[in-house]
């Protein structure tokens, strides 16, 4: 299918994007003061809480306490200057359940380049953390291992 640039072109072209965002990943958007507008449900399941209970809150309901308050502060330069901020946040549940994220913010802009809200793109990698985890407890055991029994 071949797209013009009118509107409703346009509107279908953005129909298509948020759909696959939405069925790829965990997205969140929020004002400049990061107070959540739009939850998916994705982000809604692995988060335990519901769309009403995260939209008018910030992402602080979410916070795990593993990063600290600088963490924060520096990510919030970075999209407030109009960088994408890209890292690995650990979070917790409303349960209290940890769960990993690859987490990438997009500042969005308007006409006059002023920044209006973020989106927050989420990936759970909480396995591939497990997996890592594992791996260097393993590695440490062999190490300690071969300090006692050298070869």
């Amino acid at each position: 299918m071949q797209f013009d640039d009118d509107i409703d072109s346009q509107i279908i072209i953005q129909k298509n994007l948020r759909r696959a965002l939405d069925e790829s990943s965990m997205v969140t958007i929020t004002d400049n003061n990061g107070i959540i507008k739009y939850v998916n449900e994705k982000f809604c399941n692995a988060t335990e809480y519901s769309s009403d209970e995260l939209v008018g809150n910030t992402h602080n309901l979410i916070r795990s306490g593993y990063h600290s308050q600088e963490f924060y502060d520096n990510l919030w330069n970075d999209i407030n200057s109009g960088k994408v901020w890209h890292g690995d946040v650990k979070n917790k549940s409303k349960t209290g359940k940890i769960f990993w994220c690859d987490l990438t913010i997009v500042p969005f802009f308007d006409k006059q380049e002023n920044i209006y809200e973020h989106i927050a793109i989420r990936r759970d990698i909480t396995e591939k953390k497990k997996f890592q985890v594992d791996k260097k407890n393993r590695n440490n055991i062999l190490k300690i291992i071969e300090h006692i029994f050298p070869l």
